[in-house]
């Protein structure tokens, strides 16, 4: 069993690494995101939910057999270890995220200013700027998060 659910990971993982390849078109500035690459269409965003929701439902699964004694957590961690390198030729999902969330850290921070009323583009000298793929949006996120 612990096979069989190595394989179809590996297999949803590989999707993945189809659909939205490490390429150098999809690494410039400034940054893409996922929704970018794939052109903010329907058929993508389908794709998308059954590569994530296919991975929990074999992640509970995995859960599941480990926590009953049916498979290792070793055989687990291996299969995780085989994972992580064959997503080295995945373009990260949320690769633009980080810098957004310093973008906004550093309009409270340095800036002094609401992160929920202005944009990073209000500050255009600010080194971050180029590496933003939605410069002139402010925070989405609650106050917690910004302040982390």
């Amino acid at each position: 069993m612990a096979l069989l659910l190595g394989l179809a990971t590996a297999l949803l993982y590989a999707v993945w690494v189809l659909w939205v390849p490490l390429l150098p078109s999809n690494l410039y500035l400034p940054l893409l995101d996922l929704g970018k690459i794939t052109g903010y269409r329907w058929p993508s965003a389908i794709l998308y939910l059954s590569v994530v929701i296919g991975l929990y439902v074999i992640y509970a699964t995995g859960y599941w057999l480990t926590s009953r004694g049916r498979m290792s957590i070793q055989v687990a961690l291996g299969f995780s270890a085989l994972f992580c390198v064959e997503l080295v030729l995945a373009y990260p999902a949320t690769a633009v995220d980080v810098f957004g969330y310093i973008a906004h850290g550093r309009l409270l921070a340095i800036h002094h200013v609401n992160p929920f009323q202005l944009a990073p583009n209000e500050f255009p000298g600010d080194a971050i700027i180029p590496f933003l793929a939605f410069p002139d949006e402010p925070s989405q996120y609650g106050p917690v998060w910004v302040l982390l």
